[in-house]
């Protein structure tokens, strides 16, 4: 698992909309609301 500065670097990243996570073949695309929601930033 990583740690919540590793997590939060795509929303630092102007290039970045969000992350696609892929865990037991199920994808998940999370944008940088949602990354903050779940990281419990602003």
């Amino acid at each position: 698992m990583k740690s919540n500065s590793e997590a939060g670097s795509p929303l630092k990243t102007d290039g970045i909309n969000g992350i696609i996570l892929n865990p037991w073949n199920r994808t998940i695309m999370l944008d940088k609301q949602l990354i903050r929601i779940i990281l419990g930033g602003n």
